[in-house]
């Protein structure tokens, strides 16, 4: 079988690709990637489609919960997942 995989990348413990799991969304992967500095204001959802890589920016709040459920993806094959340096609350900067 074909293991299917998603990135991670930015301010992430150990950016890189992870195995995707079935009927893994977005919100699971920020719940489950705790980040070196509190939580991400936003992560950007890539994605590869017909017409070349798309780019979402996804807004979290200050519980780590995506503001739009709506962005809340089921996750495919590829997706990347970039988590920028900015953060909510307690920096190290």
């Amino acid at each position: 079988s074909i293991s299917h995989k998603i990135i991670l990348s930015g301010s992430v413990a150990n950016p890189g690709p992870r195995p995707l799991l079935e009927g893994q969304t977005v919100s699971a992967v920020i719940a489950g990637n705790f980040l070196r500095t509190g939580r991400p204001a936003a992560v950007v959802l890539v994605r590869l489609g017909p017409e070349g890589k798309t780019r979402e920016l996804i807004q979290v709040d200050a519980d780590g919960k995506l503001m739009d459920e709506k962005q809340d993806y089921l996750l495919r094959d590829g997706d990347e997942l970039i988590f920028p340096g900015a953060t909510i609350g307690p920096t190290s900067r």
